[in-house]
């Protein structure tokens, strides 16, 4: 685009939809067919975009991380398949449709990744709030309709070996 700008290059059609689009703050359709699914305006996208990248740069370099960002994943739902996967590899004496997970809200990240599950982070609630005192989830607080999650322990373990809760 900035070459067909300077003229070094003849502007295409697509180069010139990805202009009008920047220009109008949408994403050019060339990027939204080759992306995740974003709403987020170019600049926002690109920022977005960046930190993905360095999430996964640094798993690569620097091997699997401590805990995962999830937003950095096109197919989070992949995570967690992949989270039981690993569980009955582990175990061997339970089948995969027989996993589920216990979530355990963090107040702090454990000197040393679970052996089990993972550690996530980067979640939101829409119309509730994690109340960290009271250990709840709570009301949002006013003109506040996105609430962050703390990090999160996805344990899986065999449904049989999940503790019952008490019904109020």
């Amino acid at each position: 685009l900035s070459s067909a700008l300077k003229g070094s290059v003849v502007m295409s059609e697509s180069l010139d939809e990805a202009y009008n689009a920047l220009l109008s703050g949408r994403l050019p359709n060339a990027w939204v067919s080759a992306s995740y699914p974003s709403l987020k305006a170019p600049a926002a996208y690109i920022d977005d975009l960046s930190r993905r990248l360095a999430f996964f740069r640094g798993w690569i370099e620097g091997g699997q991380p401590d805990a995962l960002w999830m937003p950095a994943f096109f197919f989070p739902q992949g995570v967690v398949t992949s989270l039981q996967t690993a569980f009955v590899r582990r175990r061997g004496d339970v089948a995969i449709d027989d996993v589920v997970f216990a979530f355990h809200f963090l107040s702090e990240r454990p000197p040393q990744p679970p052996e089990d599950g993972a550690i996530v982070y980067g979640l939101f609630l829409e119309g509730a709030r994690f109340d960290r005192a009271a250990g709840l989830l709570a009301e949002p607080l006013p003109n506040q309709p996105l609430a962050p999650l703390p990090e999160l322990w996805l344990q899986p373990m065999a449904k049989d070996d999940k503790p019952s809760r008490p019904c109020d």
